[in-house]
């Protein structure tokens, strides 16, 4: 392009050149010109020329993305330093302070008669006996010492009224950290008759008797209660909880194991009766609270008593049977939901109103202040007529003076005060054979 606007620059102009230059340029013009057209392209021998091929479009290179150019501005405030993990201490392992003597450890202390024990137990088996005397003696075999602690004084008698029993007598032990736990083959206690029993226990068979008030936990073991007179809070994970003749306010809780409680009342009104097992069964005989829960996971509950005015009933199964055996002339209302199970009742019932697996109905035809929960996942739901409680005793007291021989008239009064005695002991031996004997039934439907 830059020659050919050189040529007509040349001719434009007023120069005058000869005509062989002009005809030159005109020649050097041409060969340019032919010189930038395109080739044609080749042709076959036959003059026909090759089919076109298109060339391959060039993918193009991606151009290198520029780093954007981050400032860091420093905050204002500098950070703190982090502080370096601490190692976990290593627990020290307390020292169990051995009876080295042949004869058991043995002490005792006067007390306060409401007095309140604190006891841990590593293992043995724990008898706590109730008895008249303002004092605790404490007994440990082949294993541990044993000592008080007072923790708390009566201000005006200087008596103690809270007196913790350790693993140790701190008048003979010079140790740092003593093992305060008792263990031993055998551990009894007696205490009076009003104390509070406060029990930990890791693994031991445990027996209460005869004393005010109890707590009392475990990891593995039985706990026997009887003859409580003002509450029990008794824990297990793994064995069976009895409670006979006792009152009070009741929460008895297992998570593998059973649960019997015969001939249980309340102290105070307002007192409840709890008792929840993951894997084991329940029995109630005789409970006389007005408010009374149960619940298993995975067990059947009985309840043989009466259904009292007011009171609060509920009774919960995920996988088991529910059978209450009452008084035909019971007043109660009645919410039950039997999910893959079934209703049966002896009694008849009042306003039933069945809608699925769910049942509404009245025991007795006037109107009841009291309300029974029934519910379980997969098991039968049965109601059985139970007899009176008074004809039952008017029974055994029948059996029991066929027993014992008439005596004459002209016996002294000692004589009648002997006779009157051996009565009062041999119907105490009814009732406990007839609470042995249920224990029993339970154990052999197991």
């Amino acid at each position: 392009m830059k020659k050919n606007k050189l040529i007509l620059k040349l001719i434009n102009s007023k120069e005058r050149f000869s005509p062989l230059f002009v005809l030159a340029l005109c020649l050097l013009s041409f060969q340019i010109g032919a010189a930038q057209k395109t080739p044609e392209p080749p042709k076959k021998a036959d003059g026909t020329p090759y089919p076109k091929v298109d060339a391959p479009t060039p993918t193009p290179t991606p151009k290198p993305r520029s780093k954007p150019n981050i400032i860091l501005v420093p905050p204002n405030t500098t950070p703190l330093p982090r502080p370096n993990p601490l190692p976990p201490k290593p627990t020290e392992a307390k020292k169990v302070i051995v009876n080295e003597s042949f004869a058991p450890a043995e002490k005792s202390i006067a007390v306060e008669s409401k007095v309140k024990i604190t006891l841990c137990v590593n293992e043995g088996n724990v008898k706590i006996n109730g008895w008249d005397r303002n004092e605790i003696r404490a007994f440990v075999q082949n294993g541990s010492q044993v000592g008080f602690k007072i923790s708390q004084k009566n201000l005006k008698t200087n008596k103690p009224e809270w007196v913790y029993v350790q693993g140790y007598d701190a008048q003979k032990t010079k140790e740092l950290k003593p093992e305060e736990c008792l263990s031993g083959s055998e551990i009894e206690l007696d205490v009076p008759r009003n104390a509070t029993i406060e029990l930990k226990s890791v693994e031991s068979e445990i027996k209460i008797e005869s004393v005010g008030k109890v707590s009392v936990k475990t990891l593995s073991g039985d706990i026997n209660l009887n003859d409580i007179a003002s509450g029990i809070e008794a824990a297990t994970y793994r064995g069976d909880i009895m409670v006979e003749r006792s009152s009070g306010q009741m929460v008895l809780t297992n998570t593998d194991g059973n649960i019997i409680a015969l001939e249980v009342s309340p102290s105070e009104i307002g007192d409840i009766f709890k008792a929840s097992t993951n894997s084991g069964r329940i029995t109630l005989q005789g409970v006389a609270h007005r408010q009374v829960g149960t619940g298993s996971i995975s067990g059947s509950i009985s309840f043989e008593g009466e259904l009292l005015g007011g009171g609060q009933y509920s009774f919960s199964a995920t996988s088991g049977s529910i059978v209450l055996a009452v008084l035909p002339d019971s007043l109660c209302k009645i919410n039950a939901w039997f999910g893959y199970g079934a209703f049966v009742s002896e009694i008849p019932l009042v306003n039933a109103m069945k809608k699925d697996q769910s049942l509404s109905a009245q025991l007795g035809e006037t109107d009841a202040t009291c309300s029974l929960n029934l519910k379980t996942g997969s098991g039968v739901i049965r109601i059985r007529s139970r007899k009176s409680a008074t004809k039952d005793a008017e029974k055994s007291k029948k059996e029991a003076d066929k027993t014992i021989k008439p005596v004459s008239q002209k016996k002294s009064l000692n004589t009648k005060k002997t006779v009157s005695s051996n009565r009062t002991q041999r119907r105490a031996l009814q009732v406990q054979t007839r609470s042995r004997s249920v224990v029993n039934e339970i154990k052999k439907r197991q």
